[in-house]
Formats: structure tokens, C-alpha cells, sequence
């Protein structure tokens, strides 16, 4: 009790920091909101909200965005994803949900002007630390019951099924794990000879996930870790080009806006190791079409490919070969450049 004073003049002092980021602040290499369908799968569709928190954020700093520098940014982002399925009763399939607080540290390149275009570089290291988890209660095996224990593996074979089933369980099984990661990420940028909003941009990055270890609530079974796997490595590559800008339009409803329209192009790709059925992972190419409107979102379809495991929590076992379709909600403003610094 003598500590809830300090606990609450702590969360008092979070919340008066905390925001959520404007329509024109700068964010770098934060994930976006899609919605998707994806056809032949049993799926109705799959949504994957990100909700992004500044505590800090250097990069909004008019000097460091006019003539570059050092800076670093906090945040808390709440990250989920909720799959429905064709099924009886329209169920959900192990949702997701992840807390993550996020460090990165970036380096802004100063404007470097050409006979054309004037180009930059953004460069950053970021450190996380992160709970993943589906809610669910059942176990981790299939056609398997709760046993005495906390374990999700201390459970009972079901009465008649010889040999027990080894399968993991996709329809509410528990899955639960604490990690901490550390990613390297960069993007090249190209401005027009005036500055203004970029032309193209180019970027690349690379991160590992560690699971830990651990004894605490929240933490991945051992028997769970050794399948999943004790590490994940992420790649990502990216490009945009603008296609249409400063076109504007009246439309009901909408009010007046202003198209920003890119085209951009991501891979991403995993890989779980070490895993006791060996290295396993997934792989993904995605092509959107976002135009941005006068209330800062990009809002827009995209075009998805995925080969390889399931990425969905305790899903992890299984192949999932698709293609979806679906809207992207991109919260960030285009990288942009003051025509002051060219000169």
C-alpha cells in the first residue's frame, strides 16, 4: 500500500506524455492496419490492427527533419489479429493479441542534392520487449483435457485415442510466450530537385526474437519452445514510388481531400530455429495501391501471397498456401523535405 502512491503518480505522469500520433508526425518502420479475405481457405476474414502510443518521439524535431540527426522514440503499440472462419457458428481461431514496448534509435541523413533529385538516408536500431499470447484455455495438444497442472502440456489423452494425439491443438489451444528483440532497419529516399514529399523509397530490414526462458506467468512451455522453436529471425524489404499527388477532390460524404497515391511492394519473410523438426518459416509478397486523404490516413487494396507455416500463434505447425485481398490502414505521413535545406 505505501507504494500505490508512487505507482499512481507514475501512471498519472505516462498518461500526460502518452499520445497518439497526429495526422503529420513522422513514423518510422511501425507496422499498419489491414482487413483481408483470403479465397479457398475457410476463412471469412482475417483483420490485424495496430494501435501505435508515443511516449517520446524524436523524430518530430523540425531540425533533425530539416538537416538530420540523432534521435530516439518510445512507444507502446497494442498489436492483435482475429481470424473468423467459415464455420458453424462463425468461430474466431485463436486470436492474437501482443503489447510491445518499443526503443529505436535513428539517424536521419542530411539532404543530399543532385542534378535531379535530392536524395536521404533513415537508418535505425530498435529494442523490444513484447508478450504474445492467443487467450485461449484449452491445451496444447489435441484431443487432449486439462490435467492438475498449469501446464499447457499437463493434460489427459481423450478416452479411445490410441496412440495419444501429438498434434498441436488449432482450435483453442494455449499459447503464450514473452520475447525480446533486437532490429536493424533502413530506407533510402528520393526528392524531387525542390524537396517536398518523396519520390521512391527503398528499405530494408532485419531483426531476431528471443523467447525467453522463463518461470512467470506468460512465458512459452518449455515442451512448446522446443517445438516453436528458441529464436525467430525477420527480413523485410520495401519500395513505394508516388504515382498521383496533390490531386483534389469533393466527394459526399468524404469532404475534401487530397490524393497521395503510392504504389508499394513488400516481402517479408521468417525463420523459427533452433526447433526440434528443424528450421522452419514463411514467406510473404504483398502490393498495395494507397492513396492518402486530407485526414492523414492512407487508406487502400492490397494484393497478398503467403507460402509457407502459419504465422498465427499455435498455428505454427501448419501449412498455410494462400493468397488474400483486403484494405491496409497506413498511419504514417509520406516522408517529406522542406525545400529550405536544398538550397
Amino acid at each position: 500500500m505505501r507504494r500505490a502512491p508512487w505507482l499512481t503518480v507514475c501512471l498519472a505522469l505516462a498518461g500526460c506524455v502518452a499520445h497518439l500520433p497526429r495526422p503529420d508526425e513522422p513514423m518510422a518502420f511501425m507496422e499498419r492496419s489491414t482487413v483481408a479475405y483470403s479465397p479457398g481457405s475457410g476463412q471469412l476474414f482475417e483483420a490485424d490492427p495496430a494501435i501505435h502510443v508515443y511516449f517520446h518521439n524524436g523524430l518530430d524535431d523540425p531540425d533533425i527533419q530539416g538537416v538530420g540527426g540523432w534521435a530516439y522514440t518510445t512507444t507502446f503499440s497494442f498489436l492483435a489479429a482475429v481470424r473468423m472462419m467459415d464455420e458453424p457458428s462463425t468461430p474466431v481461431r485463436t486470436p492474437s493479441y501482443e503489447p510491445r514496448l518499443k526503443l529505436q534509435v535513428l539517424r536521419l541523413g542530411t539532404p543530399r542534392p543532385g542534378e535531379r533529385s535530392v536524395q536521404r538516408l533513415l537508418g535505425g536500431l530498435e529494442l523490444v520487449v513484447a508478450h504474445y499470447s492467443n487467450g485461449q484455455k484449452g491445451c496444447a495438444l489435441a484431443d487432449h483435457l486439462r490435467g492438475s497442472g498449469f501446464s499447457d502440456f499437463d493434460c489427459i489423452p481423450l478416452p479411445g485415442v490410441v496412440p495419444p494425439s501429438t498434434a498441436l491443438n488449432t482450435a483453442d489451444g494455449s499459447f503464450t510466450t514473452n520475447y525480446a528483440a533486437l532490429n536493424a532497419n533502413g530506407r533510402w529516399m528520393r526528392f524531387g530537385p525542390a524537396g517536398g514529399k518523396a519520390r521512391a523509397t527503398a528499405a530494408l530490414g532485419a531483426g531476431i526474437e528471443w523467447h525467453l526462458p522463463c518461470a512467470f506467468a506468460g512465458c512459452m512451455d518449455p515442451p512448446m519452445r522446443a517445438r516453436h522453436g528458441e529464436a525467430v529471425a525477420r527480413l523485410a524489404a520495401e519500395a513505394d514510388v508516388l504515382l498521383l499527388d496533390g490531386y483534389r477532390r469533393a466527394l459526399p460524404l468524404l469532404g475534401v481531400f487530397v490524393l497521395d497515391a503510392r504504389l508499394r511492394v513488400t516481402a517479408r519473410g521468417s525463420l523459427h530455429f533452433p526447433s526440434a523438426s528443424g528450421a522452419f518459416g514463411d514467406l510473404s509478397l504483398e502490393a498495395a495501391f494507397v492513396p492518402r486523404y486530407g485526414s492523414g490516413l492512407g487508406i487502400g487494396p492490397f494484393l497478398r501471397v503467403h507460402r509457407g507455416r502459419d504465422p498465427l500463434n499455435i498455428r505454427f505447425e501448419e501449412t498455410l498456401d494462400t493468397w488474400s485481398f483486403g484494405i491496409v490502414v497506413d498511419p504514417a505521413p509520406p516522408e517529406l523535405l522542406d525545400a529550405g535545406p536544398v538550397h
